[in-house]
C-alpha cells in the first residue's frame, strides 16, 4: 500500500509539467464528462493540447477490514494517450503491480 498524500509530491517531482489542482463542477461528474478522485475535482497536469488527472476507485478490503482505492489516470485530448503512457513509464510501484491507497 502506497499513502495518498506522497502522491502528489511525487508526482510534481516525477512529471517534466506541473501539477495542478483541476477544480470540478457536480454537473460535469454527473453527466460522466470526467470522473476526477475527488468531488471537488482532482490533480491534473497537461502537454500541449493535453490533459491528464487522476482517478480513483475503490477496491478489495484490506485483509483488517480497511478501505483500499486504486489510482489511476484518465487522459484527454489529441495524444490523450500520451500521458498515461509517462506515467506508466515512470510509476514508483513494480509495472505488474497494481497500487492501493488506504483511507485514512
Amino acid at each position: 500500500m502506497v499513502p495518498y498524500e506522497w502522491l502528489d509530491l511525487w508526482l510534481a517531482c516525477r512529471l517534466d509539467n506541473a501539477i495542478m489542482r483541476m477544480n470540478v463542477k457536480p454537473e460535469a461528474i454527473e453527466r460522466g464528462t470526467v470522473s476526477p478522485t475527488f468531488p471537488w475535482g482532482a490533480m491534473a497536469t497537461t502537454r500541449g493540447q493535453d490533459l491528464a488527472y487522476l482517478t480513483s476507485r475503490p477496491a478489495t478490503a484490506a485483509t483488517d477490514g480497511g478501505k483500499l482505492y486504486e489510482v489511476g489516470v484518465i487522459g484527454h485530448g489529441p495524444g490523450g494517450k500520451h500521458p498515461r503512457e509517462t506515467r506508466t513509464d515512470s510509476s514508483p510501484s513494480k509495472p505488474t503491480s497494481h497500487p492501493t491507497l488506504e483511507a485514512k
